[in-house]
């Protein structure tokens, strides 16, 4: 049997996603809902960092990764700023 160390990045990510995820569920049940649905973008950041530091990088793929994650952050904000008949017939 392979003993595998404790403290490897993969274990630390492990237990902080579970820590973050398991705390913002019962804080989010039991507790002040309103301060861990804005803390989301948090949540959000550091998966995408624990994600990017446990995958081997293929620069092809990062950068379809790095621009769907910017390209879809970016579109909530650009929504206001085209004109309305856009997105009137986007909707049909």
């Amino acid at each position: 049997m392979v003993e595998q160390d404790k403290f490897s990045l993969s274990n630390i990510s492990i237990g902080l996603l579970w820590l973050f995820h398991v705390s913002g569920i019962i804080g989010i049940v039991y507790g002040n809902s309103d301060w861990f649905v804005s803390a989301t973008p948090l949540n959000l950041s550091l998966c995408f960092i624990l994600i990017f530091l446990n995958t081997p990088i293929n620069k092809k793929l990062f950068f379809i990764f790095i621009a769907c994650f910017f390209f879809g952050n970016d579109s909530r904000n650009f929504r206001g700023k085209l004109p309305t008949y856009f997105w009137k017939l986007s909707l049909r």
